[in-house]
């Protein structure tokens, strides 16, 4: 079933909510919530995969050149986009209020 768009909306801003927030306990969201006698998640490394990460060291790099940006730069664009982001999406709530 495909979600309606409310419904995704509401998804996206719950997730959001629930990790973005600046008192998250990391424990909590990663360890405490998860059952205790279920896997969690399990990391098997792999050739393939050692491979791929050492060809993908590279990207970082290309991208900031390819850009003319440095590391900080990219970081203040991101938040701002970020900025700019949660000013349209409370736009959006008062306009939707």
């Amino acid at each position: 079933m495909i979600a309606s768009k409310t419904t995704t909306t509401q998804l996206v801003e719950d997730l959001l909510a629930t990790f973005c927030d600046p008192d998250a306990c990391v424990a909590e969201l990663l360890c405490d919530r998860h059952p205790a006698d279920a896997v969690a998640f399990t990391i098997v490394e792999r050739p393939a995969g050692r491979r791929l990460e050492r060809k993908a060291q590279c990207i970082p790099e290309r991208l900031f050149s390819s850009t003319g940006m440095n590391e900080k730069e990219a970081a203040d664009l991101r938040d701002a986009v970020r900025h700019l982001i949660d000013a349209l999406n409370a736009s959006l709530r008062k306009e939707t209020a």
